[in-house]
């Protein structure tokens, strides 16, 4: 990385985490291994140089009494709540059996996990990744925020592939650049979707309503679109695609052309919206999920390069009949700057990886003749 570069936040916290979890590792072989797990990331890495000193800066720092393995006991001494004792233990016999470490850190954030999270086997990681992050904020002398994680907990993958298109997320990187995905076992509910689209629906045909003078009859006229609609459950969508159709409506809504709509032109863009939801969304995630399982059957790694951040995710036609540029993504919803210099980044990252593999190849094949 050239000097004056600012260093990329997923990548700092990827550092403060592995400096952490290695304490005995040899701080060049631990940044020589640190490089290549970047690279995976699709980000640029910091030279061998800046990653010793960045681990011996956050190893210097050492653990704090949270840090230490997690027995009943600590549970008392801190106050964890009684009601999560079964579970702690459920997690704690897991983690002995497997011979993995479980702090009373991790116990904290299991104790709050486990609420939504049936299986302990998901619970163990989430809870593990979830102190992990607050560790790396506390090295960093940052006040720890847990967004990002907590939309890769609750959103499915395509819907946390929406949040991330509209920046509304951040994807949450794994060792060797693997993005982490709800777990099957999180508690959710359809009626939650159901609820949020309906409010959704009525909010973007208020914007209309409200650029007129007369704001209180606008407000007694907008009981109407309560009811305009068909209901949204005669479409039969999966909850994921609702969640997906609330992230696109809301953004929609706020393009520069929406409240200068008539109010059918909103309702056929609207019914126009639901359309591509329930007709080219499931063919748009079946290509998506088929060209992740080709890389998995070939045992290749995936990293950012393939997921989240997927174009085909965009409603084309609708982004522009809201007002949004598409051939300019700087001008789509949502914080697209931020997300259109991770695409930059990944597709620089995807060409270097590329590069070298086919260096790699004619290597083998020459040495293969001898």
């Amino acid at each position: 990385m050239s000097k004056g570069k600012r260093m990329k936040k997923t990548v700092v916290d990827f550092v403060a985490r592995e400096s952490f979890a290695n304490p005995n590792a040899d701080r060049r072989l631990l940044a020589i291994e640190l490089r290549r797990r970047i690279e995976l990331m699709a980000e640029i890495p910091p030279t061998e140089e800046t990653l010793i000193k960045m681990i011996s800066n956050y190893r210097s720092k050492g653990p704090d009494d949270l840090d230490k393995p997690w027995t009943l006991a600590e549970s008392v001494l801190k106050g964890f709540a009684v009601e999560t004792t079964p579970l702690l233990l459920r997690t704690w016999r897991f983690s002995q059996a497997m011979g993995y470490p479980f702090s009373i850190r991790q116990a904290k954030w299991a104790s709050y996990l486990g609420t939504v999270i049936s299986n302990v086997v998901d619970l163990y990681e989430w809870s593990r990744a979830y102190a992990s992050f607050e560790i790396g904020y506390k090295l960093r002398e940052l006040d720890f925020t847990s967004c990002d994680l907590d939309g890769a907990l609750i959103m499915t993958m395509m819907e946390h592939a929406a949040a991330a298109l509209l920046g509304k997320v951040v994807p949450v990187p794994l060792l060797g650049g693997a993005t982490l995905v709800s777990p099957s076992s999180v508690n959710r509910s359809i009626e939650d979707a159901y609820g949020a689209a309906r409010i959704a629906e009525h909010d973007a045909l208020f914007v209309i309503r409200s650029k007129h003078p007369d704001l209180g009859q606008n407000i007694r006229d907008s009981d109407d679109d309560w009811s305009v609609l068909p209901p949204l459950k005669e479409l039969e969508l999966t909850e994921e695609q609702i969640w997906i159709y609330v992230h696109w409506l809301t953004s929609l809504c706020k393009g520069p052309k929406w409240r200068d709509m008539e109010r059918d032109e909103a309702l056929e863009n609207i019914k126009r919206l639901r359309q591509w939801i329930s007709e080219e969304l499931p063919k748009i995630s079946y290509d998506i999920s088929g060209s992740l399982l080709n890389l998995f059957e070939r045992k290749e790694k995936i990293s950012f390069k393939d997921f989240p951040y997927r174009l085909e995710l965009i409603p084309q036609d609708l982004v522009e009949r809201a007002g949004f540029t598409a051939q300019s993504p700087l001008n789509l919803p949502g914080q697209w700057p931020e997300a259109i210099n991770r695409l930059s980044s990944l597709k620089i990252g995807k060409e270097k990886m590329e590069s070298r593999n086919k260096k790699k190849t004619k290597t083998d094949s020459k040495g293969g003749t001898k």
